[in-house]
C-alpha cells in the first residue's frame, strides 16, 4: 500500500457485519468519539499492515449517500470531505441488490474503493453461489469473501487491502451506459450530492439523484443475473422459526413470551446471589467496624462508602441477568423483528417500528437508547421517540423496583408456578411501555411536521448468538453499569455521611453522643432512639422536615424523601442512600434494608411506614419521574435545545407527582 493513503473507510449497510469486520481488523487498538460538530459517533482504530499504520473509521450504516437520518448525513460527508482515504465496503453476501445499490454510488466518488462479501458461508448454506471472480471483472473492484462470525478470510482481506491503492474504479455507474470514470463525473456527482444534502427539497437535486438511482440499479441487475445463481435448500430451523416470529399473531405471542420468561428469570435466578451479596457487605461492614481504630475515617468508610455501595451491589445479579436477554435478542436479530412487528401500532402513536429499537434498548439505559433514535429519518418522529423513551423502565429503577416489589411480598410468594415478584415487575415494564405511548400521543398533537415518512427496514438473517461477543458486551455493561452508578453513589454517600454527622446545633449533638458512649449497657431500644436524635438532630435531618410538608400527601416521611431528591443525580441512588441512612453496612446479623425497612415503623402512630399504599406511591413516582441529570444532558445535545429537556423534566415530575398522590389517597 502506497503511503498517499492514510485513512481506510469502512462503510456499508446496517446490519451487515461491518462493525464485527471492524473489531477483527482494529482488535483493542480503538476508541468512540463525536463526529466534530454532530452527535453522532464514530469508531476510529489502527491499522497496521506491512509495518505501516492507517486510521481505520468505522462509518455508520447507510442505505445510501442521499441522506435522510442524521446518521446517513454524516456517513456522506465524511466520504465527500475524504482526502488520502480508500473505502471498504462490507456487503451482506446473501442481500446483495441492495447492498450494491450503496456500493455504486460510493464507486462513483471515485475513492480507490474494494468490496467485500461478508456472511459468505451464511450465503452458501441457503443456496446462494456466487462467481466472485466474474462480479470483480463486472464491477472493476477487487472482492474479498469473508465471514467476520467465523473470522474467516480477515488474513486474506488484509492482504487485498494492502494493494488498495493500485486498484482504482473505471466504471460510472450514474449513467444510461457504463462509461470509464473521468474526473469531471466525479466533480458533478459529488456537487450533486453536496446540493442534496444542503437542500433536501431540491426538486432539481432530486431529479438528478433519481434517475442516476434507476441507472445504477438497473446495472446491479445486469451484474447479478451474471454471477449469481440460486439452488433450492431444505428450510432450516431457524427460518421455520422465522416464519413464526415475524407473523403478525404468532410473532407478537412470541414477543410477550419471551418478556414474560426474562422477568421472571430476573426473580428466580437473581435471588441466590443477592442475599450472598448482602450478607457480604453486612460482615465487612462488621469487621471494619470491628477492627479499626474509631474516628471518622472508619465511619466515613462504614457507614458512608460500604452501606451505599452494598445498596446498589446487591442488585447487579439482577441487572446482569437483564442485560443479557437485551444482548440476546439483538445479538440473533431479534429485536428488528420487534421493530417490524411494531410498525403499524406504533404509527397510531406518532412513532414508527424504528422507535422500538430506542424503547427496548431503554430497558437497559435510557442514555444510549436516545442516542440510537438517530437512525429514524423523519424530524418528528425521532424527536418523540427521544422525549419518551426515559419512560421505559431502564436498569436504575431496577434496583428501586426490586426493593419496594421485595417489601410488597415475600421472595417465596407465587401465583401458581410464576414469581409474584417477577410478574409485578413485568407489570411496571408494561405501565413504562404504555406511559411512553399515551405520552407520544400528546407530543404528537404538539410537535408539528409536514414530513410524511415512510418505515423501510431491512430484517438481518436470524442466526445463533455468538457466545462471547455477547459475553463481552455482557461484562462491558455491567461493569460500567457498575463503575457509572458506584461513583455517583460513592459520591452522595460521602455527601450524605458529612451532612448526616453533623448538625446546626454540633454542641448539643456532641453532648448527646458523649452521654451515649459512656452508657456501656445500652439496649436496643435505646440505641435506636440514639440513632434516631441524632439523625432527626443532623443536617441532612433539619432538611427533610423541611421538605416533608411537600411529600407528606404522597405517603412519604422526611427519609424517604431525602432519598428522593437525590436520586435526580441518578435513580439507583435511591437504594444507596436510604442502605446509608439505616445503617444497613454494619450490621453483625446480617439484617440487610429490606428487613430494616420493613421494621420501620411511625414514631406517632406506631404502625409500619411502608405500607402498601407508600410502596405503590413510591413505584408509581420512580415510573414516571424525570430523575436523571445524564439522561438530560443527553437530550439537551440530541435536539440541540433546552427546551425539550425542560419539557421532559416538568412533564414527567409533574405527572409521577399527581399519579403517587391519586395512589396513596385511594390506598390508604
Amino acid at each position: 500500500m502506497e503511503t498517499a493513503i492514510q485513512t481506510i473507510y469502512l462503510a456499508g449497510n446496517p446490519n451487515c457485519g461491518k462493525s464485527s469486520l471492524f473489531n477483527l481488523l482494529a482488535g483493542l487498538n480503538q476508541k468512540i468519539s463525536n463526529i466534530p460538530g454532530t452527535t453522532v459517533e464514530k469508531v476510529t482504530g489502527r491499522l497496521k499492515l506491512n509495518g505501516k499504520s492507517f486510521n481505520l473509521i468505522d462509518l455508520p450504516g447507510s442505505y445510501s449517500m442521499s441522506a435522510k437520518s442524521e446518521d446517513e448525513r454524516v456517513a456522506s460527508l465524511e466520504l465527500l470531505k475524504a482526502e488520502n482515504a480508500a473505502v471498504v465496503f462490507v456487503a451482506d453476501a446473501t442481500r446483495l441488490e441492495s447492498n450494491l445499490s450503496y456500493f455504486a454510488q460510493i464507486s462513483d466518488l471515485g475513492l480507490p474503493t474494494i468490496l467485500v462479501l461478508n456472511m459468505f458461508d451464511l450465503a452458501k448454506s441457503k443456496g446462494i453461489v456466487l462467481d466472485v471472480d466474474a462480479l470483480s471483472r463486472e464491477l472493476g473492484v477487487l472482492v474479498v469473501t469473508t465471514s467476520a462470525r467465523n473470522n474467516t478470510g480477515i488474513e486474506k482481506l488484509k492482504e487485498t487491502m494492502y494493494k488498495l491503492e493500485r486498484v482504482t474504479q473505471s466504471i460510472f455507474w450514474g449513467s444510461a451506459e457504463k462509461t470509464p470514470l473521468n474526473h469531471s463525473q466525479v466533480e458533478n456527482y459529488r456537487k450533486r450530492i453536496n446540493s442534496t444534502l444542503e437542500n433536501p427539497d431540491d426538486e432539481t437535486g432530486k431529479a438528478h439523484w433519481l434517475q442516476e438511482s434507476i441507472c445504477r440499479k438497473a446495472h446491479i441487475q445486469e451484474i447479478i443475473q451474471k454471477v449469481r445463481k440460486i439452488h433450492s435448500v431444505p428450510a432450516t430451523f431457524l427460518h421455520k422459526l422465522d416464519l413464526v416470529l415475524l407473523h403478525p399473531i404468532w410473532g407478537l405471542a412470541s414477543m410477550f413470551t419471551i418478556l414474560f420468561i426474562v422477568f421472571q428469570a430476573v426473580f428466580y435466578l437473581a435471588e441466590w446471589p443477592m442475599q450472598a451479596i448482602e450478607w457480604f457487605f453486612s460482615q465487612l461492614g462488621y469487621v471494619l467496624q470491628s477492627n479499626m481504630p474509631s474516628g471518622w475515617f472508619r465511619d466515613i468508610l462504614v457507614n458512608g462508602v460500604v452501606s451505599g455501595l452494598a445498596g446498589i451491589v446487591v442488585f447487579l445479579p439482577q441487572i446482569i441477568i437483564l442485560f443479557f436477554f437485551i444482548g440476546l435478542m439483538e445479538e440473533t436479530g431479534y429485536m428488528t423483528r420487534v421493530s417490524f412487528l411494531s410498525d403499524r401500532f406504533m404509527r397510531r402513536f406518532g412513532l414508527n417500528g424504528k422507535s422500538v429499537i430506542p424503547l427496548v434498548g431503554g430497558m437497559a439505559c435510557a442514555i444510549p437508547s436516545i442516542m440510537a433514535a438517530r437512525s429514524i429519518e423523519n424530524k418528528k418522529e425521532k424527536l418523540i421517540t427521544i422525549l419518551v423513551t426515559p419512560l421505559m423502565s431502564c436498569s436504575a429503577r431496577l434496583p428501586v423496583y426490586t426493593l419496594l416489589i421485595s417489601l410488597l411480598v415475600s421472595p417465596q410468594h407465587k401465583i401458581g408456578v410464576f414469581h409474584t415478584g417477577g410478574l409485578i415487575l413485568m407489570g411496571m415494564y408494561i405501565l413504562g411501555f404504555v406511559s411512553a405511548l399515551l405520552f407520544s400521543l400528546v407530543f404528537n398533537v404538539f410537535v408539528k411536521s409536514k414530513v410524511k415518512d415512510f418505515f423501510i427496514m431491512e430484517v438481518p438473517e436470524l442466526k445463533p448468538p455468538r457466545w462471547q461477543a455477547l459475553f463481552v458486551t455482557l461484562y462491558t455493561k455491567a461493569m460500567s453499569f457498575l463503575m457509572g452508578a458506584g461513583k455517583v453513589i460513592l459520591t452522595v454517600s460521602i455527601l450524605l455521611f458529612f451532612l448526616m454527622e453533623y448538625g446546626p446545633n454540633q454542641t448539643q449533638r456532641d453532648k448527646l453522643k458523649t452521654e451515649f458512649e459512656a452508657n456501656t449497657n445500652a439496649t436496643e431500644e435505646e440505641e435506636a432512639f440514639f440513632s434516631k436524635q441524632m439523625l432527626e438532630t443532623s443536617y441532612i435531618g433539619k432538611f427533610g422536615k423541611t421538605i416533608e410538608p411537600t411529600i407528606t400527601p404522597l405517603g412519604y416521611d422526611w427519609k424517604i424523601g431525602i432519598a428522593l431528591l437525590t436520586s435526580f443525580a441518578a435513580r439507583e441512588v435511591f437504594v444507596g442512600t436510604m442502605s446509608v441512612i439505616y445503617g444497613v453496612a454494619n450490621d453483625p446479623e446480617g439484617v440487610g434494608l429490606r428487613e430494616k425497612l420493613r421494621s420501620e415503623k411511625d414514631p406517632k402512630t406506631g404502625k409500619p411506614i411502608y405500607t402498601i399504599a407508600v410502596l405503590v406511591s413510591l413505584m408509581i413516582f420512580y415510573a414516571f419521574a424525570m430523575q436523571c441529570m445524564s439522561t438530560l444532558a443527553i437530550v439537551y445535545k440530541e435536539t440541540n435545545s433546552i427546551k425539550w429537556p425542560i419539557v421532559q423534566l416538568l412533564s414527567m415530575t409533574g405527572t409521577a407527582y399527581l399519579l403517587s398522590f391519586i395512589a396513596f389517597q385511594i390506598l390508604s
